[in-house]
């Protein structure tokens, strides 16, 4: 047996030389690949009555007696660092493969010791006319491989450190139709970010597998918050905020549009923003995926006091898309209004306890400083109240507790700066306008603002001018054309 192994060893690492001596070439790469797939695909762990895809992956995840009954000729390929690599570099650059040449060494890697008794192999004749078919079988051979390396922990743990998810990823975004290649896709991703990894996930992903990983989890509020924040990212990465409701993304598109060009040579000739090509494919993403509704809806779900950060980002997601006059109207009929609302009665809150805390510890540090005797440790009193801890996060931002979601790290005032803002945005419809009188937002504006104390958010908040200018006594009220049949 222990021969075996060693020959099997070695000719793994032999693959792995012609990958990296012949990066570009097509014929030794898919000879390279196919060598470790079928490797894979022999182990004793390998039943060939019950496909690999009939195999549903939650009992891949939760059943351990799967890792445990790995193969051996998969735990070779995944103790070795390099296999992982080569796969990896067949799936990043499988679209510039090209054919190898018909005068070449490729023998020279096959020389003793690695190859000593054993024949040259025969590599795959590719015709000219079906270099991109092949290319595509380096590809789905490749990640087929890489599937079945996921049995074994060592092969998850090669996956992240080579920055695999990434590659994959883009595997996925250039081949949308392959089913192939998405459903091993999604197979990897299950099996290595399964369970509580999901948020490592979708930190590096895309829409789609955002909008998967939340549906996935949908009583998660850890990755709910995951997901929110990624998509905000997203947002600001095309610069989203920027552009008024009359300059909204998919507005602009349309007018610069070849089919809406104007007859002038200069509207003509004016080029595309590539930034605001990006944000259009974005908003369409997020229109084909309803990822404001299934966002909004969250604010349903979970509480406020319990899942303040939760309703932050929420809001700041709520500012980004409520530009356009239909996502309004989305936010407007799933609760965005109510969440945006309770958020600034949060703010209010919040702010109220601060003050009353600062003042209750003045009156309690002049009462103390009149007494001589404890002028010495007032000073040690004042060292160690100092400001309160950061809340429990992991080394990437992201929550790592129920009870990290109640603490954030803004100011009451920039809470409720952030709810002022989305519901500026929605106040554009008068059905969002009806839905704020309904719950009172009338009330809570005229107590921050005549606040007698001052203590409240009326003197810091910003009050936008579409709420200032609401006539809260004419909502809902009927039109003067109706009035007059």
């Amino acid at each position: 047996m222990g021969g075996a192994v060693s020959e099997l060893r070695g000719e793994i690492h032999t693959h792995v030389l012609i990958v990296q001596n012949y990066p570009m070439f097509l014929e030794p790469v898919l000879a390279a690949v196919q060598y470790f797939l079928h490797a894979a695909e022999l182990g004793e762990g390998t039943n060939r009555e019950n496909p690999l895809e009939e195999i549903s992956m939650d009992v891949v995840i939760t059943d351990k007696r799967v890792f445990e009954e790995a193969s051996t000729e998969v735990e070779l390929l995944s103790e070795n660092p390099a296999v992982t690599e080569a796969l990896l570099h067949a799936v990043r650059n499988y679209r510039q493969l090209e054919l190898s040449p018909d005068i070449d060494t490729f023998k020279r890697w096959y020389d003793p010791p690695w190859r000593k008794n054993k024949p040259f192999p025969r590599f795959v004749v590719v015709p000219p006319d079906e270099v991109q078919r092949f290319r595509v079988a380096v590809l789905r051979t490749s990640i087929r491989c890489l599937r079945l390396m996921m049995f074994c922990q060592d092969g998850k743990k090669q996956l992240e450190e080579s920055g695999g998810p990434v590659v994959l990823n883009q595997a996925v975004l250039e081949n949308p139709l392959d089913d192939f290649v998405k459903n091993d896709v999604k197979a990897i991703f299950s099996a290595v970010y399964g369970g509580d990894n999901a948020v490592r996930r979708i930190v590096l992903s895309n829409v789609p597998i955002v909008v998967e990983m939340m549906k996935e989890n949908h009583d998660s509020a850890i990755v709910q918050l995951a997901g929110v924040r990624r998509i905000c990212s997203l947002l600001a990465d095309v610069q989203a905020r920027q552009y008024s409701p009359s300059q909204s993304p998919t507005r602009t598109a349309q007018q610069s549009s070849p089919g809406s060009f104007q007859p002038d040579e200069q509207g003509a000739s004016k080029a595309i923003d590539p930034v605001e090509l990006e944000r259009l494919a974005l908003f369409t993403e997020l229109d084909t995926f309803a990822v404001v509704t299934m966002v909004t809806e969250t604010l349903n779900r979970f509480d406020v006091d319990k899942y303040l950060s939760l309703y932050v980002h929420v809001c700041r997601f709520i500012s980004f898309v409520a530009i356009e006059e239909r996502n309004a109207k989305l936010v407007g009929q799933t609760g965005g209004i109510e969440g945006s609302i309770r958020l600034l009665f949060k703010a209010r809150e919040m702010q109220r306890e601060k003050k009353a805390d600062e003042k209750a510890e003045a009156d309690r540090l002049a009462r103390m400083a009149k007494t001589p005797e404890s002028a010495e440790w007032l000073g040690l009193l004042m060292q160690s109240k100092k400001a309160p801890p950061p809340p429990p996060i992991d080394a990437s931002g992201q929550a790592a507790s129920i009870a990290s979601l109640a603490v954030v790290d803004f100011t009451p005032t920039e809470i409720g700066q952030q709810a002022l803002w989305a519901l500026d945005l929605l106040a554009t419809l008068d059905f969002n306008v009806s839905m704020m009188k309904l719950h009172r937002l009338k009330y809570l504006l005229e107590e921050i603002r005549l606040d007698p104390d001052g203590k409240e958010l009326g003197a810091v908040l910003i009050l936008t001018r579409r709420l200032r200018l609401i006539r809260w006594d004419q909502v809902g009220a009927p039109s003067p054309e109706k009035s007059k049949r």
